[in-house]
């Protein structure tokens, strides 16, 4: 009896990992990021480049124009998630807040969140710099079509 147990659970065990292997497969296949890297909350904006036929050059400094943006934007994001860890630390104390405190922990998280769209905006200025005006163009419009399909996909969430 328990030897035939043991044996369910290992075909159990060998088809559940069975199935990661296809999921992962499928999933490489459905997502092929040809540009090797650290970007995956950054994807969709690395697969928008590979369709621009960039120069050795031109990828080269968009590759460093993504990484220095990567590198921002996990720094604004720490600070922000330390003001919202502040904020948090005031709210479970008994009794309200005191609301001068978190007024100035609120305008700590807006600056962050300010900054992150300035460092936003100058890093796109920076790429258009790089790219040519067709390539731009393309870029561009590429980022605009996938914005809007992410919004679709927002409202057809509960």
């Amino acid at each position: 009896m328990k030897n035939k147990i043991k044996k369910y659970l290992i075909i159990f065990s060998v088809s559940l990992n069975i199935g990661f292997i296809i999921a992962a497969g499928y999933t490489l296949i459905r997502y092929k990021l040809p540009y090797k890297g650290h970007y995956s909350r950054y994807s969709y904006h690395i697969r928008s480049f590979d369709k621009l036929n960039l120069s050795a050059e031109q990828k080269k400094q968009i590759d460093q124009l993504v990484k220095d943006y990567i590198t921002a934007s996990k720094r604004i994001r720490y600070s922000s998630n330390q003001q919202a860890i502040k904020t948090y630390a005031l709210m479970e104390k008994p009794g309200l807040p005191d609301r001068e405190v978190l007024d100035k922990y609120l305008k700590a998280e807006q600056f962050a969140e300010s900054n992150k769209e300035k460092i936003k905006l100058r890093h796109l200025i920076d790429i258009k710099r790089v790219l040519t005006d067709d390539q731009a163009t393309s870029f561009f419009r590429n980022l605009a079509e996938l914005k809007k399909a992410h919004m679709i996909k927002l409202q057809q969430k509960p």
